[in-house]
């Protein structure tokens, strides 16, 4: 069986940007489908990332005919097709890219899109990834800069002797080009953005990492990668703050991860006042590839690779080594419609902006009264 031996795990920094169009709604309000008629408001989704993120569907410079990715009937939607159903979207823009399934079958040494192929190049110099870069987070956001002029990221897990320095610079490198593609992407809107940017999760979790690791005496690998994981958070929570350019609604994918998996192997069976959990299999993946018992990798294309789907994919945390389920993805896309329709802002510049807001917007002759009532109070 052939699976990624030194490849790094691309996490799902699925960047997107929900960018509203003449349209502001209360937090308080449920928002209809008779109300965004009534209102005449268009409400656009634009997706940046990997395969975590992407639909499938292009508007430029999508992927050469035959190595568009294929999308399994059973593998449900990924979260921001789940997200544009919660809040009632008009149309997802997707930038994001995946690696064709020729890449992923029959070659080991490779990695899916990252946020930018230079710090990826530098950081793994000492490393030989089958060279077929996709496009990154930059090149993504000049195709989608070029289509407003007309009208798998950086890995957190990490190969076998990267160094921790090395690993971590990196990391600081990419949060900060990250935030300097979303500063263009600002500069290009008329209206606020809208940022959804999810947490990575703990890939020690992912089918794949524990395929990859299982002959693995020495456990300096996952905890290199944990450790990785919880840098990229920090450093994403930290610029996040300090973002003036829209609001950021910060996923916490990692902790529905851990939420699943930790409640599925210590739970006892479901009671009346305990919900059952939501995934029957949190290790499994639904879809498995039975690889040729061939070596050879010229012959490997001519042996072919076998799939294996099970019946009840919303039973399972995982789609395939590597892919959560459609189920999942529903989960995370309706729990950042719920971020946005609370307007659940992290950065507090945002936050602050929200509360002057509120505040000017009260009436003279009631803020005295609410001054009355408040001095009226502290002096009892």
């Amino acid at each position: 069986m052939r699976f990624l031996s030194r490849c790094s795990v691309i996490i799902a920094l699925a960047v997107t940007l929900i960018l509203y169009l003449g349209w502001v709604i209360p937090s308080t309000r449920q928002y209809t489908q008779f109300q965004k008629s009534w209102s005449g408001s268009v409400r656009r989704i634009v997706t940046f990332g990997d395969s975590w993120s992407d639909t499938g569907r292009y508007i430029l410079n999508g992927p050469p005919p035959g190595y568009e990715p294929v999308r399994h009937p059973a593998s449900g939607p990924v979260w921001p097709e789940a997200l544009c159903q919660e809040i009632l979207c008009d149309s997802i823009d997707n930038y994001a890219r995946s690696l064709p399934p020729q890449v992923t079958q029959y070659y080991t040494d490779t990695v899916g899109a990252v946020l930018d192929n230079a710090v990826f190049q530098n950081a793994t110099s000492s490393h030989n990834f089958t060279d077929f870069a996709l496009r990154d987070l930059q090149q993504q956001v000049r195709d989608f800069v070029k289509m407003e002029g007309f009208k798998r990221m950086w890995p957190i897990q990490p190969p076998k002797g990267l160094e921790r320095a090395k690993a971590l610079f990196a990391i600081d490198r990419s949060i900060e080009h990250l935030f300097r593609q979303m500063d263009i992407i600002h500069s290009w809107m008329q209206s606020p953005i809208l940022v959804v940017l999810p947490k990575v999760v703990n890939i020690t979790h992912l089918p794949r990492f524990e395929i990859e690791t299982s002959a693995d005496v020495d456990t300096t690998r996952a905890r290199m990668a944990i450790e990785l994981a919880g840098y990229w958070n920090e450093r994403l929570e930290s610029h996040a703050k300090n973002w003036m350019g829209g609001h950021i609604f910060l996923l916490e994918a990692d902790k529905f991860m851990e939420s699943q998996v930790t409640s599925n192997k210590f739970s006892n069976p479901p009671s009346v006042r305990k919900r059952a959990p939501e995934f029957g299999d949190i290790t499994t993946p639904c879809r498995t590839l039975i690889y040729p018992q061939s070596q050879d990798e010229d012959s490997v294309q001519e042996l072919g690779v076998q799939e294996q789907v099970c019946e009840e994919p919303r039973n399972h945390l995982f789609w395939d080594d590597y892919h959560l389920s459609g189920k999942a993805h529903e989960i995370l896309g309706q729990a950042a419609g719920k971020l946005v329709k609370m307007r659940s802002t992290y950065n507090h510049y945002v936050a602050q902006q929200m509360q002057e807001a509120v505040r000017d917007s009260i009436p003279p002759w009631l803020k005295d009264r609410l001054e009355e009532f408040h001095a009226k109070n502290s002096s009892q």
